[in-house]
C-alpha cells in the first residue's frame, strides 16, 4: 500500500509534486537521483566537494530510527510511478531538545518553492516532537538557502570553526504564534457591504475563501457584527453570500 501523501501541489509548469515520508523501498530511486546531481549541488548539500555519494548514505536515509530521525521526500508523480526530486530530514542532535536539519533539491527543481515546502514540513514535525531548537549548517555562498532560512525565522551566524559555513538556528519555542483573533477583529471591522466587496476582489482573500479555516474565521467575524448571520450559508459561494447578507442587514 502506498504511503499517504503529506501534501500535494503544482509547480508553475503544472507538474504535480507530492511529499511523503521516505520508505526503505525508495533506496534505488534515491541513489539514482543523488547520482544525477550536479557537482555544485552536491557541494552545497555536503559542504565539501563530493565525487561519489558514500554507499552508507542512502540506507541511513531510507531506514531511519523514527525516534531519532524524520525524513521526507518530494516526488514527481508520473503515470508509471514516482520520481524523487528532493528531500529533507531532521535528526536528533547531541544536546537534548536540539535537532539538526538538512534538505536537498534536485538541480531541475530549484527556485520553484520546493525547498520552502520541505523546510516548512520539517519545522512542523519538529514542533510536533516538542523540539526546542533546530540547527543546520549552510554554505556561505548558498544564498537561496540562507534567504529561505531567514524567511522561516532562523537566525544566521558565521561558524567560528569553519569560515566557509554559516549556522542557521531556530528557537521553536520563541516562534510567534499567529492567533486567529486578530483576523476576526479585522474582518469584523471590514464587515460592511462596501468594504467586503473590495476584499472579495483581492486574490489572497479569494484563495482563503476556498479553505475551511477561512470560512470559519469569516463566519465568526460575521456573527460578531451581525448575530443574525448564524444562518449564513457556508457553501462554495461563502464570501459572496457574506457580502449579500451584510448588504441586506445594512439596508
Amino acid at each position: 500500500m502506498a504511503d499517504p501523501y503529506l501534501k500535494e501541489w503544482k509547480v508553475p509548469d503544472g507538474t504535480v509534486l507530492a511529499m511523503r515520508p521516505i520508505h526503505e523501498r525508495d533506496g534505488l530511486s534515491i541513489a539514482n537521483a543523488l547520482e544525477g546531481l550536479s557537482p555544485e549541488t552536491r557541494r552545497l548539500r555536503f559542504l565539501v566537494e563530493v565525487k561519489k555519494i558514500p554507499d552508507a548514505f542512502v540506507p541511513g536515509l531510507t531506514e531511519p530510527d523514527p525516534a531519532l530521525q524524520y525524513v521526507v521526500i518530494v516526488v514527481r508523480r508520473d503515470i508509471g510511478g514516482e520520481t524523487p526530486i528532493a528531500g529533507g530530514r531532521i535528526v536528533a542532535g547531541h544536546e537534548p531538545g536540539t535537532w539538526e536539519f538538512a534538505l536537498l533539491v534536485g538541480d531541475a527543481w530549484q527556485g520553484q518553492g520546493v525547498g520552502k515546502q520541505l523546510l516548512t514540513a520539517l519545522i512542523e514535525e519538529a514542533e510536533r516532537r516538542n523540539v526546542r531548537r533546530l540547527i543546520g549548517n549552510i554554505s556561505v555562498d548558498n544564498r537561496p538557502m540562507l534567504r529561505l532560512a531567514r524567511k522561516k525565522g532562523f537566525s544566521i551566524a558565521r561558524d567560528t570553526g569553519d569560515t566557509s559555513t554559516c549556522i542557521a538556528i531556530l528557537d521553536i519555542n520563541s516562534r510567534p504564534k499567529h492567533s486567529k483573533a486578530w483576523i476576526v477583529r479585522w474582518l469584523t471591522h471590514c464587515m460592511s457591504s462596501r468594504r467586503m466587496q473590495k476584499l472579495l476582489g483581492h486574490p489572497f482573500i479569494a484563495r482563503i475563501a476556498n479553505t475551511i479555516k477561512g470560512k470559519s474565521i469569516l463566519h465568526r467575524a460575521a456573527l460578531a457584527k451581525y448575530p443574525a448571520a448564524v444562518h449564513l450559508p457556508r457553501g462554495p459561494g461563502y464570501f459572496v453570500d457574506v457580502a449579500a447578507i451584510t448588504d441586506s442587514f445594512e439596508g
